[in-house]
């Protein structure tokens, strides 16, 4: 939680240095740019969840997690490669075509300087992927952190400096190529154990889940990056930099849920490995208050705080920017009340789930962000979100799968549904930037959470106890 705790600070102390220095149309192109980093990621073919799940499948035999990693990093870096020669090619397109900006020299140089920088990103969600599956979560998030705070820190300053774009990029290229040379080393003794292993052929279905895998990941980044575009051509360069700070607080939601869930994965495989499916159902269960748990708390704590970090963002547009954190709040705790379900998913290789709802669900939000702006102005692109909620497909799956009926876990979903929606009508009506309102609605919201939900500190604790037992496995 630390590494997320910085992972936030960082975004809120960088945005608004870069929102102020750059301006809002310049930095809505410079949101378009990392746009096309988040659509070329799709060349990793979905092999980053396929090695955190069959790498931990085959944790006692280094041939076998040889062969895994070996057959990943060859197909992965073939795609990234043809991607990259694509990318820096097109340039120019990408601009005016896609993108719809009136192209300059800069942006087609820092758009092929960020097309250099695709494998190592590949390579590094590989070594991501390789650090969950033998629990090297500590590395995993000291990395990632460091380089992420490093990142965002890097981009403020050079925005204030200067501001060109072929400059943010260059420091974009040097921080990813830092963070895959930071993981090697922190995996080093288990890629000695794997050189040394014998060479054998990879288990089968790898191929398979991780094509499977990837018709999610296609989803996920149609609706977290190809939305940008969306709202590019719905509302213009300053609509999407408004949107796209809103988005900035909102979906550190769902990355903050998604970190301390992670290890469900191994522990649900692990449990599964020794057909031990009582304890896979009860992690899953205990994994699922913890979810809605860390949701609505994470949740209400940015609903009552939004005017003031909508005015620290952009002081010239707080109220749009206000209403547009409440709604994406609120959109984005939908989806992300499902993490447990969608990693739980990935344990019980249910990609084929994942992968339908999650693709349906990033269209069916992209024609809504593109749709409902004619209805309902700049709010449109945030209500659209809501199209994702469709991630609720693999939970009901991985529910059915495990004999665990909705009525046992409703209960936290709709104390959470019903408190959040509460904060967002107050909130957006009033408003409110009194501290002692704002502080006495939040502290309500938790106590009454606490109250209707009495049992979430002991599942969380229950799941910490599997988590530590199962990392503590040879």
């Amino acid at each position: 939680m630390a590494g997320m705790a910085a992972r936030v600070i960082a975004v809120l102390l960088s945005t608004p240095i870069m929102i102020r220095s750059l301006g809002l149309s310049a930095f809505g192109s410079w949101i378009l740019l990392l746009t096309l980093v988040g659509l070329a990621g799709l060349a990793e073919l979905g092999f980053t969840t396929g090695v955190a799940v069959f790498m931990a499948a085959e944790r006692r035999s280094p041939s076998a997690r040889r062969a895994i990693l070996r057959q990943a990093l060859v197909l992965v870096s073939a795609s990234g490669l043809s991607v990259t020669v694509a990318w820096g090619l097109l340039s120019p397109a990408l601009g005016s075509r896609v993108a719809g900006l009136a192209v300059t020299g800069d942006w087609v140089t820092a758009s092929r300087v960020l097309a250099l920088g695709l494998l190592p990103r590949l390579w590094q969600s590989l070594l991501v992927s390789w650090e969950a599956a033998v629990n090297r979560f500590d590395a995993q998030v000291i990395i990632e952190a460091g380089a992420f705070v490093l990142l965002n820190s890097g981009l403020a300053i050079l925005a204030l400096i200067d501001g060109r774009y072929w400059l943010l990029a260059t420091w974009y290229l040097v921080i990813t190529s830092a963070a895959v040379v930071a993981h090697v080393w922190a995996l080093r003794l288990d890629l000695a154990e794997l050189l040394a292993a014998p060479v054998v052929a990879p288990p089968p279905g790898l191929t398979r889940f991780s094509l499977f895998q990837w018709v999610s990941s296609l989803g996920s980044t149609i609706f977290s990056k190809a939305d940008r575009l969306a709202v590019n051509a719905v509302v213009g360069p300053s609509g999407l930099a408004l949107y796209a700070a809103g988005v900035s607080v909102a979906s550190k939601l769902n990355e903050l849920c998604a970190v301390p869930l992670q290890p469900t994965v191994p522990a649900i495989s692990e449990a599964r490995g020794r057909e031990a499916n009582n304890e896979a159902r009860q992690i899953v269960m205990d994994g699922l208050y913890l979810n809605v748990t860390m949701v609505f708390g994470i949740g209400t704590t940015m609903m009552w705080l939004s005017p003031w970090i909508a005015a620290y963002l952009s002081p010239s547009r707080t109220g749009e920017l206000t209403q547009l954190i409440c709604i994406l709040v609120l959109a984005y705790a939908s989806y992300s009340s499902t993490v447990v379900g969608y990693f739980a998913a990935q344990a019980l290789k249910l990609s084929m789930a994942n992968g339908v709802a999650l693709l349906a669900g990033g269209v069916g939000s992209v024609l809504l962000i593109w749709m409902l702006p004619a209805v309902v102005g700049l709010m449109g692109v945030a209500w659209g979100n809501f199209g994702f909620s469709l991630a609720y497909i693999p939970l009901y799956v991985v529910l059915k799968k495990l004999g665990i009926t909705v009525r046992e876990v409703r209960k936290p979903y709709l104390a959470s549904a019903a408190l959040l929606i509460t904060s967002f009508a107050i909130v957006t009506t009033t408003e409110a930037r009194n501290p002692l309102w704002n502080l006495f609605g939040w502290v309500a919201s938790v106590v009454t959470f606490a109250f209707v939900v009495p049992n979430g500190a002991r599942s969380v604790l229950a799941l910490l106890n599997i988590f530590r037992r199962v990392s503590a496995k040879p």
